[in-house]
Formats: C-alpha cells, structure tokens, sequence
C-alpha cells in the first residue's frame, strides 16, 4: 500500500509541479499549484464517507480508474499534439482531475488501509514498518523524478504521465487482487478474515454470509427453549 499511494505521481504533482509546469509552457504555474491545493482539500473532506459508504475495494479501485485515465488522456494528447494550446490545457485539466479523483480514494485510503489491517499485538511494529517505507517510497519518488523529466537527463517531460499510468495500472491489480473489503468489520473480524485465508475478490462475500450466520445466532438466543414454552405443572396445581 505504501508503494502504490505514492508511485501514482501525487508526489510529483505536489514536489515539483510548479516548476514542471512552467517548463512546460503553462501560464501561472504557482495559481496552478494553488488549484491543485485547493482541489486536494475540496475533495478530501468527503473522503471518509466515500470510503465507508462505496467500501475501500470499490473506492480503490474507482479512484484508480479516473485516476489513470487523467494520466492517460494527458500523455495521448501530448504525444498527438506537443506544445499547442490543447496539450497545455490537458495538462492543467488533467492535473486537477488527477488530485480531485485521487483524494477521496487513494489519497485518504492508503492512510486507512496502511493501519487497519494490522494485528492488535503487533500493530505499533507494523505500523512503523510500514511508515518507514511509506517515507522511503516518497523521497525516493521525489528524489528520481526530477532526473526522468528534465531536459537535461530523463527528458520525459508530459510523457512521464505514460509511467504514472503505467503504476496506476499496477496499482488497480494490486488493489483487486490483494485488498480485501474491511468496511463494516470489527478488529477482531478482521482478524477473523485473514485467519481464514478469505481471496481479496471474495472478502465481500464472506462478510455477508458472516453476517448472516450472526443474524441466525442472534434469532436462535431470542427463540425461547421447550422448557420456557411449556406451562408449570406446580404453578397449574396451585389454581
């Protein structure tokens, strides 16, 4: 999870947007890095309800979806059309598409998903496993970056959106094949889930048929025993 939220290029839009942008030719590079801020902070206020109402699988990989074809578009056109006034414009439009599809879905669920699923006994180590990596991944992002789109290396330019979409293509395999549905379920249910070894694809599944099987434990506890549904005898006798 540490790896996918930020290979996706959040860190590059963040970390060197503003001089990208300007190298590209856009006007206004710092109002563009502005909007992306301002859109970050739009659309991650209602991220917590996204996640729990749609569930982190299909949050996930919803968000990936938008979040590709943002970069993708972007590449294409740059590709068709370099320098003109339409690759400019994709440029900016995808940029925003980009922060305001990954925000409510990878932005604020690969914080979720870096803690949830972690075991009671072991959750301060693992969460410093994964902290550690998170960061790591990051600067390693921020650090590379700059080398693949300068003109005086790399020299990718727009075209860097072509791996940002390669990764997120990556990133919605990951997300399908090894992120289970973990919206609704206690810690211990979680726990429950992995014990079991449930597929990611069937996690759903399984919570509804668990559910089921409490919804049955709940109603046979109401149901009252032969014993309580017979009258008493001694009682009978009294009247």
């Amino acid at each position: 999870m540490s790896f996918f939220t930020i290979s996706t290029g959040i860190t590059f839009w963040f970390g060197y947007g503003t001089t990208f942008f300007a190298a590209a030719g856009v006007d206004n590079s710092y109002l563009i890095s502005l909007i992306l801020a301002i859109t970050n902070c739009i659309f991650t206020a209602p991220s917590m309800y996204l996640i729990e109402r749609l569930g982190r699988r299909k949050s996930l990989i919803g968000g990936g979806v938008l979040v590709g074809v943002a970069e993708l578009l972007t590449a294409i056109i740059h590709s068709a059309a370099p320098d003109s006034k339409a690759d400019k414009t994709m440029l900016v439009v995808g940029a925003v598409f980009f922060i305001a599809s990954y925000a409510p879905t990878w932005g604020i669920g690969g914080w979720l998903l870096m803690a949830e699923p972690f075991w009671d006994r072991a959750r301060n180590y693992q969460s410093s496993i994964v902290l550690t990596a998170y960061w790591i991944i990051t600067w390693l992002v921020g650090f590379v970056t700059p080398y693949m789109v300068d003109e005086t290396a790399g020299n990718l330019g727009v075209k860097v959106s072509y791996i940002w979409f390669g990764m997120t293509v990556l990133s919605l395999v990951w997300a399908y094949a090894c992120v289970p549905e973990l919206a609704g379920l206690s810690r211990s249910e979680v726990d429950k889930l992995f014990e079991e070894r449930v597929p990611a694809w069937r996690s759903r599944e399984w919570q509804r048929q668990l559910r089921t099987i409490q919804a049955v434990e709940a109603e046979s506890d109401k149901t009252p025993t032969i014993e309580e549904k017979m009258p008493c005898k001694e009682c009978n006798e009294g009247f």
